[in-house]
């Protein structure tokens, strides 16, 4: 069974390593397709599915890993 995203650090990880882009060009470099999207995952509103943290993770640079909460 795959781990759970852990919904406490991915939130803030997602904000990290967002670095200075903006919202709106975090999620269209994501192709999340909205501000909206990026927004509830960055607030905690909502947890992506972890094919959702692979893409994310690619475009920002970063590990799946790490991104998910898994690894420090």
């Amino acid at each position: 069974m795959p781990r759970a995203i852990n919904s406490a650090k991915f939130p803030r990880r997602l904000r990290e390593a967002r670095g200075d882009l903006t919202m709106s060009e975090a999620a269209t470099a994501c192709g999340l397709g909205s501000r909206q999207h990026w927004h509830r995952y960055e607030s905690g509103q909502n947890v992506p599915r972890i094919d959702t943290v692979e893409r994310l993770a690619a475009a920002l640079g970063v590990s799946p890993a790490w991104l998910a909460g898994w690894e420090d």
